[in-house]
């Protein structure tokens, strides 16, 4: 079974720079996360990693110009 359905593509908002829990950068391009994970439940609710969306997926986009503010 997939786990798929559960994990958001998300990069790190405009300005910041959030790391992982092992200490990598998050990559500009989008990084596969577990939302249900309490390190990455902060970072989203906080507002410092912000998901991606279908659409910028399939077109490459880093997602800003939809970013919540």
């Amino acid at each position: 079974m997939s786990d798929d359905k559960t994990l958001l593509t998300v990069r790190a908002a405009e300005g910041r720079r959030v790391v992982t829990p092992a200490g990598a950068a998050v990559p500009a391009g989008g990084f596969r996360v577990d939302p249900c994970d309490p390190w990455w439940a902060r970072a989203l609710t906080s507002g410092d990693v912000v998901e991606l969306s279908e659409t910028d997926l399939a077109s490459g986009s880093t997602g800003s110009a939809g970013e919540k503010q």
